[in-house]
């Protein structure tokens, strides 16, 4: 599978994932117009756009996406906000032209999945986990992981220490988004034996360490890492 970044972190999410057969979108969490170049202005070949939750940075332009023709799908909430979208249901599988879709129920402030996708096409899973602190499943058989790696634990502590982040923010942070101590974790969870990629997306500017999160992964899994 290719995995295309169009945009990642708290301004604005937005990932375009292709198995050379069809594309599909995670997230629209930027403009349309965004989307547009970063798919070289072909977003006739999208065959959907998965949305994880209703929060801006995730599905800010999902009326304009349904209105070009392009299929939104999500959970009921993301439904209610941006009539037209498709309801899944978590656990169930959904075919979208040569992708099977499993939606996972995570833990965030409001309802929120991470999504299981296998194409028919390479015969690869990719998982996408975003906006959690943690992964209530296992994944057997991971090709492709795309997953928040927001903060660490430990920058948080000391920054919150500082007052240089409020306490109530920090305390919001842990329960709803991803650190990279969690990201180890669920990496030493799954079977990753056949990962060939590990994405680690929507970094904190001020809470992270990109090229010691990028190290701490490469020598975990010896997978492909890249950072944003």
């Amino acid at each position: 599978m290719k995995i295309d970044v169009l945009a990642s972190g708290s301004t604005g999410n937005c990932y375009r994932v292709s198995d050379g057969v069809n594309s599909l979108l995670l997230e629209c969490g930027i403009p349309f117009s965004w989307i547009q170049r970063g798919c070289h202005y072909f977003t006739s070949s999208i065959s959907g756009c998965l949305v994880t939750h209703r929060h801006g940075d995730h599905a800010r332009c999902a009326a304009e996406v349904i209105r070009r023709g392009i299929p939104v799908y999500g959970p009921k909430d993301v439904a209610k906000q941006y009539p037209g979208t498709r309801v899944l249901e978590p656990l169930k599988r959904y075919e979208i032209n040569s992708f099977e879709v499993i939606p996972i129920s995570v833990s965030h402030d409001v309802p929120c999945y991470a999504y299981v996708l296998y194409s028919e096409a390479t015969r690869e899973t990719l998982a996408y986990i975003t906006d959690t602190p943690y992964l209530p499943n296992t994944i057997p058989g991971i090709n492709y992981l795309m997953v928040e790696a927001n903060h660490s634990r430990k920058l948080l502590r000391d920054h919150a220490a500082q007052g240089l982040v409020q306490r109530h923010l920090a305390e919001r942070i842990v329960k709803t988004h991803m650190s990279i101590e969690s990201v180890v974790e669920l990496i030493k969870s799954n079977d990753m034996t056949k990962c060939k990629q590990i994405h680690l997306l929507h970094l904190s500017a001020a809470n992270s360490d990109a090229a010691a999160f990028k190290d701490k992964v490469e020598k975990l899994t010896g997978a492909e890492v890249y950072v944003y």
